[in-house]
């Protein structure tokens, strides 16, 4: 009997089939209860009647703990495809047990020039950007048949994402953003480390593989940054951005709905998300980082060791990690210092200076509809306010000057702000001065 063991049953099934094509058989597969020996009898029968070896596609037992497997009556070997710890092995017959994967970069891209031949010359860019396991490979490969056509890099990455999309977990959202560099304003060094995040992608097969660092220094896949800054100074832009750069998708994990009350719950639906991640190479974004990855407690009630189990499991989990990982948080002192630790870039948000406002105001202001009276520096210099501000008031005033049948006005800019400093209660600094030739 051989236990075949991984959380992703498509990739336990194609190593049950690779090792029956190893042995010249056939296989007679069925998923059953690891406890329903007359069943697990028939198929034996069934596969010995035909030549072939009997799979087992272990059904998840229904209150959670491993089965005895039931195979006294079933003649001669057996596969048997579940998820680690989900079987216990029966105690009159010889066991081996096997681990499912994960494939070196080369059994990557060999499974990629199999997969798409056309692409064959680019099948190390493809492995680099989406290191699938061959069982996954292989299933793109229909997917880029049944397209009649040649394809690009692109039409591969499209395929992946559209089989990804199908299983999302539940408060999973998938977007493909289109956000250039240039519109993020930020300091010289924190633009410099969004762009570096991106080029660890593109060279990790050579650092990690060629050059041996994944051995020699323990190095992982993927790269884990931290946003953290005020509200409001484009932590979730940039995310979009380093998305767009890296040419994938951003997969947005929705916090409230991923945290659950039940024990195990917010563990499993992270669970899900990460792999979603890792299979179609998208941007993982987790705002607001410090719900999730909050500085451990001392235990004093049931709660606080609950706590601090879904932290742990959450830095082990950010350990295995292979992908691009985001992280933003608005309290940088509440997260936990492991996940500080394991971060390859922490990257500050600033509220922007002033010449950094006065880009904010030109950008988010339209070329036309602007009346002469308008002045982006004199609002920089009266209102340090971070850039989700200014594009509030800039989308605001807009909506006020078209009400108006009007162009916007200075007027209009100074109404949006001052609501927009109401909405959080602060003071508000007053009007700009206005210019000498304009009238009174």
């Amino acid at each position: 009997m051989v236990i075949v063991q991984d959380d992703d049953e498509t990739v336990g099934r194609a190593r049950c089939s690779a090792l029956a094509r190893a042995a010249g058989r056939e296989l007679a597969a069925a998923r059953i209860g690891v406890g329903d020996g007359p069943r697990i009898a028939l198929l034996a029968a069934h596969a010995a009647a035909r030549g072939a070896v009997a799979m087992i596609v272990a059904a998840p037992p229904v209150d959670g703990s491993a089965d005895r497997l039931a195979v006294a009556d079933a003649p001669g070997a057996i596969l048997v495809c579940a998820a680690p710890g989900a079987v216990r092995a029966a105690p009159d017959r010889a066991v081996l047990a096997l681990v499912a994967g994960p494939v070196g970069a080369h059994e990557q891209l060999t499974a990629w020039r199999a997969a798409v031949p056309a692409l064959a010359g680019q099948a190390s860019m493809l492995a680099a950007r989406h290191p699938l396991d061959p069982a996954v490979t292989a299933q793109l490969a229909i997917d880029v048949r049944e397209l009649g056509r040649d394809v690009g890099l692109a039409d591969v990455s499209a395929l992946i994402r559209t089989r990804a999309a199908a299983s999302l977990p539940t408060g999973v959202q998938l977007v493909t953003p289109r956000v250039p560099w240039g519109h993020l304003v930020l300091p010289a060094e924190s633009a410099l480390q969004l762009r570096d995040a991106v080029t660890r992608l593109d060279h990790q097969s050579v650092v990690l593989d060629d050059w041996g660092l994944r051995e020699r220094a323990h190095a992982s896949r993927g790269a884990r940054l931290l946003l953290t800054g005020p509200p409001g100074t484009g932590k979730s832009l940039a995310a979009a951005a380093v998305a767009t750069a890296a040419q994938t998708d951003l997969l947005i994990v929705d916090v409230s709905r991923v945290v659950s009350k039940w024990l195990g719950e917010t563990e499993k639906n992270l669970a899900a998300a990460f792999e979603a991640a890792e299979r179609t190479q998208s941007v993982l974004l987790l705002d607001e980082a410090d719900a999730l990855f909050g500085a451990r407690t001392e235990i004093s009630d049931a709660h606080d060791r609950y706590a601090n189990l879904e932290t742990a499991y959450l830095l082990q989990r950010l350990d295995r990690f292979e992908g691009l990982a985001i992280l933003t948080t608005n309290l940088r002192a509440n997260i936990d210092g492991a996940f500080i630790r394991r971060m390859d870039f922490v990257v500050e948000f600033p509220l922007p200076d002033e010449s950094g406002r006065v880009e904010l105001w030109t950008r988010h202001l339209p070329s036309s509809g602007l009346a002469d009276d308008t002045d982006p520096t004199a609002l920089a210099r009266l209102y340090p306010v971070p850039g989700a501000w200014i594009r509030n008031a800039a989308v605001a005033a807009a909506f006020g000057a078209a009400a108006e049948r009007g162009r916007i006005t200075q007027q209009h800019l100074v109404t949006a702000m001052r609501r927009e400093y109401a909405k959080v209660s602060l003071p508000f600094p007053g009007e700009p001065p206005r210019r000498r030739h304009e009238p009174v």
